[in-house]
């Protein structure tokens, strides 16, 4: 079993991220995230307000809350969405206390989702979880933070969302929503399958054919999944990508030929006008910004 020392490490870790999810179910953005332990830090907090909704799950001990003109207790495996600019603080915590808390700005594209959210935004109602979902996709977040790979970021992102409908089903009551959420799933697999494609061979030529190749389906299909997810067609994903990894390779000592080699690029004179076009500045100008 993973110590509470080791958790608290990778709960560091997960705090780096900011996790962003950009598909037909909701497009968010983190500002924090992380798990907290009552042995380790202080939880008490004076009362605050924030401009994004707030989750507090307990995972072992409780804790007492006050949130507007109400004062609320949180035991095991019970939480709380706290809506934004709702005035909220922490006034009691048990021995070896331990809490998931997610800040998160959100707008929603999914109708049973909207519901919710108006829900949560109406009145304090702190809910339990009827099942060990939560649980075991927060820890598999924690495993994820620990690893530090090249995808953990869009790994994380997948886990959050997960995570987050887990809560958000305990408040919906709309039966259809677990299929709604099923069929959306499986388009974002297909997404994350396309994202990790285009990241694992971004430095070679890569395009909308190959990575339709890859999936076993026709470019219209591929494209018409990536469209509906994020908004963005392949080729815009390949684009965005390989600006991020000329990005990179600019933040080390590197020269201009060898990082046009490493990002499919016959030229420095290629490269530089690619990153000119995309970012709207030249890479000596960026190079020289990322200094001062």
């Amino acid at each position: 079993m993973i110590s509470t020392a080791d958790r608290a490490d990778a709960s560091r870790l997960l705090g780096r991220y900011r996790l962003h999810i950009d598909d037909s179910l909701m497009l968010l953005d983190s500002v924090w995230c992380r798990t907290v332990y009552s042995d380790r830090e202080n939880m008490l907090s004076p009362p605050a307000w924030h401009s994004a909704h707030e989750l507090h799950h307990i995972m072992k001990g409780s804790i007492v809350m006050t949130v507007g003109d109400e004062e609320i207790t949180l035991s095991e495996d019970e939480f709380v969405i706290i809506p934004p600019k709702k005035v909220h603080s922490t006034v009691g915590v048990s021995e070896n206390c331990e809490k998931f808390v997610f800040a998160f700005d959100i707008q929603s594209r999914n109708e049973s989702i909207k519901e919710t959210l108006g829900e949560i935004g109406c009145r304090v109602c702190k809910k339990t979880v009827s099942d060990n979902r939560a649980r075991v996709l927060i820890d598999m977040m924690l495993d994820e933070a620990k690893r530090c790979a090249s995808t953990s970021e869009q790994a994380l992102s997948g886990l959050c969302e997960l995570v987050l409908l887990a809560f958000f089903g305990e408040y919906s009551q709309k039966q259809s929503s677990p299929a709604v959420m099923m069929s959306v799933f499986e388009s974002d697999k297909r997404v994350n399958d396309i994202r990790n494609y285009i990241s694992e061979n971004i430095s070679s030529h890569i395009d909308v054919g190959s990575v339709a190749k890859h999936l076993h389906l026709c470019v219209r299909q591929v494209n018409r999944i990536a469209k509906q997810s994020t908004g963005h067609t392949v080729t815009e994903m390949i684009t965005e990508e390989r600006l991020s990894h000329i990005k990179r390779l600019l933040r080390s000592e590197m020269s201009l030929s060898e990082i046009a080699e490493m990002s499919d690029f016959r030229s420095e004179y290629s490269l530089n006008r690619f990153f000119k076009k995309y970012e709207g500045e030249s890479i000596g100008s960026w190079r020289r910004s990322i200094q001062k």
